[in-house]
């Protein structure tokens, strides 16, 4: 699944229409009729919670693809309905931006921590790696779930691709010690903060050549 919502952590407040104003139940309007709420102590009568999560899967599919919609979860919980004018929409952005750079610092530092783990597979022998090869598998795919949120492309495909290798040979593929390896050894020489990424493409069209020549799919 894909979108083609432009995505954007800040643009024009948005005024969503409130479809549920004339609902009924039990004889009477629900919480989305702006004089019940106002009855129940809220200012307003809430937008319907879909309206709200419907915002959200663009940014989250863009960030971790097709595994926001097989193992994503999202919840919230609201207070109150609070009218919000200019001034404190900025401070809302702000503070936004704030919590956006703040989770870019802690999802750096989780990716290097578990590139570290998997980086000791590598050094390991033939056995001790078929061994390894579910906790292999299972920390490529927390690589490759956040790596796209701070721009580490590259490292979430290499990241894929070796727990497609492992999930082939977990479901009576070809085991390749040596292609395991290559794409491990793959993670630590890739640096996505320098300039000049032009190598990544070559590295990244000739591990796809090794997982087709191995069997394994994307």
């Amino acid at each position: 699944m894909s979108f083609t919502t432009p995505i954007t952590l800040r643009g024009p407040l948005r005024h969503p229409r409130q479809m549920l104003a004339e609902q009924e139940y039990g004889g009477h309007t629900s919480i989305h009729d702006d004089a019940t709420a106002e009855r129940l102590g809220l200012r307003a009568g809430p937008i319907e919670g879909p309206t709200h999560f419907s915002l959200f899967p663009p940014l989250l599919q863009q960030i971790w693809g097709q595994a926001w919609f097989e193992r994503g979860c999202i919840s919230s919980h609201y207070l109150n309905i609070d009218p919000c004018d200019g001034a404190k929409a900025e401070y809302l952005i702000a503070s936004a931006r704030t919590r956006v750079a703040a989770l870019d610092i802690e999802i750096r530092g989780y990716v290097a921590r578990m590139l570290d783990k998997i980086a000791a597979y590598a050094t390991v022998d033939d056995d001790s790696l078929f061994a390894a090869r579910a906790a292999v598998g299972a920390t490529a795919l927390n690589i490759a779930d956040v790596a796209g949120a701070i721009g580490m492309e590259t490292i979430g495909e290499i990241a894929r691709g070796l727990d497609a290798m492992v999930q082939s040979a977990a479901h009576g593929g070809v085991w390749r010690p040596d292609a395991v390896r290559l794409h491990i050894q793959s993670l630590g020489m890739v640096d996505q903060t320098r300039p000049d990424r032009t190598g990544e493409a070559t590295i990244l069209e000739n591990l796809r050549a090794l997982r087709l020549a191995t069997g394994a799919g994307e």
